[in-house]
Order: C-alpha cells, then structure tokens, then sequence
C-alpha cells in the first residue's frame, strides 16, 4: 500500500507552482550592475552596489512569497515609490528593508539598467 501524503494534492500542485514562479521569476530580475551603482549613487550617495543588491534581495524575498515579482523595467521609475508604499503596509515592510527594496527598483527601471557598458555615445 502506497503511503499518503498529509498535503492534498491540489496544494501540492499549487505550491510547486508558486515555487517555479518564484525561480523563473528570479532568473529574470536583473542583478545590478557597477553602472547601476554609479547612477544611484548620483541619487543617494551613500548607495553602492551591494545595497543594491541587497534591495534586490529583499524584494525577492519579500515580495515573491505572495505574489509574482513584477520586472523593475516594466513600470516607469516615479511608478515605484506608490507601489512600495502600498505594498509595505501589507507586507509590514521595516524602513530598513524598505528603503533599499525602493532603490533597487527606481535604479533598475530606468532605461539601460542592467547594462555591463557605458553605452556609446552617438556618432
């Protein structure tokens, strides 16, 4: 006789269907790069690229538990500020975690993030 599980099979499913969007969601968010950090450095000084990815870090685990990760890129970066602060209060986000979660995002929405180059410039 085959054992059984204490877990019914439709929350089975449903978990590893939360856990492949939560890889597949994670593979696609962009790490921040050393040029990253240099224009969010131009914003807040005291930014470096580990805060960064700190940020990025706590948005996956943070957010991703609930619900899929949006792309940074696919909102515009004023976009973000209203989306942490609405999100914050039900994920009971600390200012600590919040702060770095809301500079990842505004760095890595804007045009070119993610680039490993300076782009060239035209000519």
């Amino acid at each position: 006789m085959r054992p059984t599980s204490p877990i019914p099979t439709s929350v089975r499913w449903a978990l590893a269907a939360v856990a492949t969007v939560v890889v597949v969601g994670c593979a696609s968010l962009a790490q921040p790069t050393a040029i990253d950090a240099a224009w969010a450095a131009e914003q807040w000084p005291e930014v470096t690229q580990a805060e960064l990815q700190r940020g990025r870090a706590l948005y996956v685990k943070r957010c991703a538990g609930c619900h899929a990760l949006r792309l940074p890129e696919r909102f515009p970066t004023s976009a973000w500020q209203q989306h942490v602060d609405e999100m914050a209060k039900r994920a009971h986000l600390l200012p600590a975690e919040r702060e770095p979660m809301l500079r990842y995002l505004v760095t890595m929405s804007r045009p070119g993030a993610g680039a490993k180059e300076a782009p060239s410039p035209p000519g």
